[in-house]
């Protein structure tokens, strides 16, 4: 079962079950579209990034590797404020450029 939850021109983003209780989303981005455009300064990005202990030593790589790769594949600028979620039994926010974020001292507790 495949739910779809957004569709645009640009865009699609699926939720897909793995049982009854986890989802995992995917993104499908359309890059060679020509016309439509968000200019990344007008909008607000928010990840979230589980760092529970199930995550090991990913939690570090996903926010000082992966994340600032895809959003510079992105075109955003390296001094935009990204606002990286994470969570284990608790939450913390990090309001922080693509540079400062490469540098952030996450792990998994």
């Amino acid at each position: 079962m495949e739910i779809e939850s957004t569709k645009s021109k640009m865009y699609e983003l699926k939720v897909h079950p793995v049982d009854e209780e986890e989802f995992i989303g995917t993104i499908n981005i359309d890059f060679s579209s020509k016309g439509e455009s968000t200019s990344s300064s007008s909008v607000q990005t928010v990840i979230l990034l589980d760092r529970s202990g199930s995550m090991g030593d990913a939690a570090r790589r996903i926010s000082n590797e992966i994340i600032p790769m895809v959003l510079e594949k992105l075109s955003y600028d390296k001094k935009q404020i990204v606002h990286l979620i994470t969570f284990d039994s608790e939450s913390y926010l990090y309001s922080v450029t693509l540079d400062t974020m490469k540098s952030l001292q996450i792990s998994a507790c």
